[in-house]
């Protein structure tokens, strides 16, 4: 009677990892590469911004090509005191190193 729970509970765990998708790029991830866009104009003070947020994010995999799509919504602001809200997407490709972003860079 013990062997068959021991084999039931073995498949559970196999099956279990076997759909694990590791972590997932983060919010601060992604405000990280949103300032790595922007870095000029963050270090001169040409725009400062007041806030990003993560709105969306879907895992997919096409062709064994993992993709995580992060959608935001960042608040920015001009030297005038103007602010825009800016929406986007950052997709990010999964690689042996982690998630890579659009600039390259690991995360």
């Amino acid at each position: 009677m013990r062997i068959p729970y021991l084999v039931f509970m073995v498949i559970l765990t196999l099956l279990s990892a076997s759909c694990d998708r590791g972590s997932i790029p983060s919010e601060s991830d992604a405000r990280e590469f949103y300032e790595n866009q922007w870095k000029s104009e963050l270090e001169d003070g040409t725009i400062k911004i007041i806030r990003f947020d993560k709105t969306n994010g879907e895992y997919d995999e096409v062709m064994g090509i993992k993709f995580y799509e992060l959608a935001y919504e960042a608040e920015i602001e001009n030297l005038k005191g103007e602010r825009d809200i800016i929406q986007g997407n950052i997709v990010f490709q999964k690689k042996i190193r982690g998630w890579k972003a659009p600039d390259g860079k690991f995360y």
